[in-house]
């Protein structure tokens, strides 16, 4: 009976060190494109001498360039010349510092943990009212374009992406800190929205990844 449960217990433990294994616990990353999440947390970018490209190789901005690009072209490890759309990278790390793929755009993570934060633009069409006091007034609407700074909240486990607002902190906090979700709760509406950052840091902190 005594063997039965330590096996039960060592199947336990193993499984806890493979969740733990899952999380992204380094703090600084290599420099290089990251196709997709998973290459992200094995930390396998692809590194600068394997892009083929006319940009300098020596500039500090030299994956900004890039990706400023509708492909890129770059060798494998087994040095055959491969091509992928750049709007199908999933980021890059550029000195030190992460940016990940959004609406087409490479946006820098501000806050790095489990639950990091960063802004992307986001813009969108929509038809205005006519102004029927103009002379040139047409019965059309006109078709307008509008851009807005947005707030965000990554997963680095998973890579799941949710909007800034406390209705994320509340959802995300309860998973694994609902102690700290029942002390966010008790803030007023004013309080939960103004100390999302800080909950958030308190939330990577209880997770040991800041």
């Amino acid at each position: 009976m005594k063997q039965f449960v330590f096996f039960i217990s060592l199947i336990f433990a193993t499984l806890s060190v493979s969740a733990q294994d899952k999380k992204i616990k380094v703090k600084k990353f290599k420099d290089g494109i990251y196709l997709n999440l998973q290459k992200f947390q094995q930390q396998k970018p692809i590194g600068i001498m394997q892009i083929y490209t006319q940009e300098q190789y020596d500039d500090m901005f030299f994956f900004e360039e890039i990706t400023k690009h509708d492909t890129i072209r770059f060798y494998d490890n087994l040095g055959s010349l491969r091509k992928i759309a750049t709007k199908n990278i999933w980021g890059y790390s550029q000195r030190g510092n992460l940016f990940i793929n959004l609406h087409d755009d490479f946006n820098r993570v501000l806050l790095l943990g489990e639950l990091s934060y960063f802004n992307a633009k986001v813009t969108y069409e929509y038809f205005s009212a006519p102004n029927v006091y103009s002379f040139y007034h047409s019965q059309f609407h006109d078709k307008q374009t509008k851009t807005e700074l947005k707030e965000y909240i990554l997963n680095i486990n998973t890579g799941d992406i949710y909007p800034l607002e406390p209705k994320s902190i509340k959802e995300l906090l309860s998973r694994n800190a609902p102690t700290l979700k029942e002390e966010y709760e008790k803030l007023s509406n004013r309080k939960q929205r103004k100390l999302m950052l800080l909950y958030l840091r308190k939330y990577n902190s209880l997770q040991n990844l800041q």
